[in-house]
């Protein structure tokens, strides 16, 4: 197994989440906030883009917070 290449060492450990204007008081993309998926509570948006979505989410247990991306529904197999 080869080492980390230095350039994740340097890498941020934490990203902000995108702030997004609410259209008609609700916006879909926040539906999942303070839902859980699995084993992590979805804590906010980070960002979106063609195939998917990606939330910033933590497991309550280990007290990490990971992301997670959900593809649109074309992309699934």
């Amino acid at each position: 197994m080869k080492p980390a290449s230095e350039g994740w060492v340097n890498a941020p450990t934490r990203v902000e989440p995108v702030q997004h204007e609410l259209n008609d008081g609700k916006d879909e993309l926040s539906e999942l906030i303070g839902q859980q998926i699995g084993n992590y509570v979805v804590e906010s948006l980070l960002g979106q883009g063609g195939m998917g979505v990606v939330y910033l989410a933590r497991h309550p247990t280990l007290d990490r917070e990971v992301a997670v991306k959900l593809l649109n529904p074309e992309y699934k197999a």
